[in-house]
């Protein structure tokens, strides 16, 4: 409990500062060195350290976390390109930002294929699905993060579903239990809801699974830049949502419960 420390290694060649370290599911200790794209890796508790050279395939590397599925998560730059981007081998990487915002500034996996991160413009969001559909929760936030030059250093999620924040001169800051869904994994599992048609001109029909009820659902449509368009608590397993007066694109239908957001799909409006 911190009583007693060891000095596992104090120097590296040529001298650098560590500004992070990261343990991956294997095992193996990752070092990343201020001022270089050289990552050191040990596998013997940081005793003995030798450069591993796959993260020079990144050519810029920002915030970065190792998840449960063993996929290791950044934000950075590949083959010209920033957003946050996914690997297990360091060699392809699929860039998951692509249906979201990409000037990352900290992010958290609590589970597999769950992030939650934060953006310099645009607040934060989650995505339960690895990058596939992103959910913008600013607006759910309990406390003001509209004047953002202020960077977000840290976040964290714990196993309540409560995100911390560390912004910088603001100190740390959270939300209530339950704003990211993560001790439920049977439920963002089930078929929570249909809807049809899909692409639609006026409207969709939505029919929603009996067992989503009883955790007091909301349907929540956004646009692709996580606005919310419209927000609408469900009272039955059967609803429908008129379309009409929105401009033709693309738009995100999500079931929120007081779990969390457990689905969402694609609406194509026409």
């Amino acid at each position: 409990h911190g009583q007693s420390w060891e000095l596992q290694n104090n120097r590296f060649s040529p001298p650098n500062e560590v500004y992070q370290i990261l343990k991956s599911p294997d095992g193996s200790i990752y070092a990343f060195l201020s001022g270089t794209r050289t990552v050191m890796i040990s596998q013997d508790l940081g005793k003995t350290w030798q450069a591993d050279r796959r993260f020079e395939k990144i050519s810029s590397l920002g915030p970065m976390v190792f998840d449960e599925q063993g996929y290791f998560i950044f934000g950075g730059t590949v083959e010209g390109v920033y957003g946050i981007y996914r690997t297990t081998n360091l060699m392809q990487f699929e860039h998951i930002t692509q249906n979201g915002p990409t000037d990352v500034q900290a992010l958290y996996s609590p589970v597999g294929g769950v992030i939650v991160a934060t953006f310099a413009r645009s607040g934060v969001y989650i995505t339960y699905d690895y990058g596939l559909n992103w959910i913008n929760i600013t607006s759910n936030l309990e406390f003001d993060i509209s004047n953002r030059g202020y960077k977000i250093n840290s976040i964290f999620v714990d196993d309540q579903g409560r995100i911390f924040l560390a912004r910088l001169y603001d100190g740390i800051n959270r939300t209530n239990s339950m704003a990211v869904s993560v001790d439920d994994p049977k439920l963002s599992q089930i078929e929570a809801f249909s809807f049809s048609p899909n692409p639609t001109v006026f409207g969709i029909n939505i029919q929603l699974n009996e067992s989503v009820m009883i955790h007091n659902p909301t349907l929540v449509i956004s646009n692709a830049l996580g606005q919310i368009i419209l927000r609408k608590k469900v009272v039955a397993t059967s609803d429908a949502i008129d379309l009409k007066l929105i401009p033709k694109g693309i738009y995100y239908l999500s079931l929120t419960t007081e779990k969390g957001a457990i689905r969402t799909e694609k609406i194509i409006k026409l």
